[in-house]
């Protein structure tokens, strides 16, 4: 986890990374996320307006992080395994550690920048409406759904890292696995409605419901992001255990 963090605040790259994010998302937040809450709720109160600002803000993150997910946690071991640096590591720790450390850390990263997010968010709409509780909790369980939002994810960059040798590969292989997936267990359940379930397979296939959902019955379907999670997981340490490193 150290060496993660490390790689990204202590190195040139891993800076110029994180000024792009906050340079974006500044962006995103002055210029998208401000001015689509105001086009859909020009007659609301106040009140009204910042609720909407973080139905927006959602409605935004909950596609953009796990896009950006793709590509910054998609060289958890490959890299190391690809230099043999990944051998010398396995010198003084197992390869659960390496593996569980690695997807931690990207966890930990991910969900900062979340937090920055929902954060600078908040600081927005208190500055242009007030009401700072209101905002303050709708940024707490917008910033919690997301989080647990990408943590499928980073499982399968994890489990992906492992089984390939670059983290373009990797980025590559998961958009595919996520758009083909995603396209036929769709086709299926069209005309094989009693297979719908199947759907719980894909990452994100809760977005739709999540749409519709506001304040704490967006927890509801938090289950399905878990779940999906510990199951990639599952096969990562699989594949972890058995790979010739």
């Amino acid at each position: 986890i150290q060496l993660e963090f490390r790689r990204l605040f202590c190195t040139r790259q891993g800076a110029f990374y994180l000024l792009s994010f906050v340079f974006f998302w500044s962006l995103l937040m002055i210029f998208g996320i401000s001015n689509l809450a105001g086009f859909f709720s020009q007659q609301a109160t106040d009140e009204q307006w910042t609720v909407m600002v973080f139905n927006t803000y959602f409605k935004i993150g909950q596609y953009l992080f796990p896009i950006m997910t793709l590509f910054f946690a998609a060289n958890q071991t490959n890299g190391d395994k690809v230099r043999g640096t990944l051998r010398l590591l396995l010198m003084r720790s197992s390869r659960d550690e390496v593996f569980f450390g690695r997807f931690l850390a990207q966890c930990a990263i991910i969900i900062m920048l979340i937090a920055f997010s929902a954060i600078s968010t908040a600081i927005m709409a208190i500055y242009q409406q007030g009401y700072a509780m209101l905002a303050l909790s709708q940024a707490a369980i917008m910033a919690a759904n997301l989080a647990i939002t990408v943590l499928p994810f980073i499982a399968l960059m994890a489990l992906l890292s492992i089984s390939l040798r670059s983290a373009m590969q990797a980025t590559v292989c998961a958009a595919m696995i996520w758009a083909m997936a995603s396209l036929i267990i769709s086709g299926i359940s069209h005309y094989l409605p009693v297979l719908d379930a199947l759907k719980l397979l894909i990452p994100g296939m809760q977005f739709s419901a999540l749409s519709l959902m506001d304040g704490i019955e967006m927890f509801s379907v938090a289950y399905i992001p878990l779940l999906q999670s510990a199951v990639l997981l599952v096969i990562g340490r699989i594949i972890m255990q058995r790979s010739r490193l």
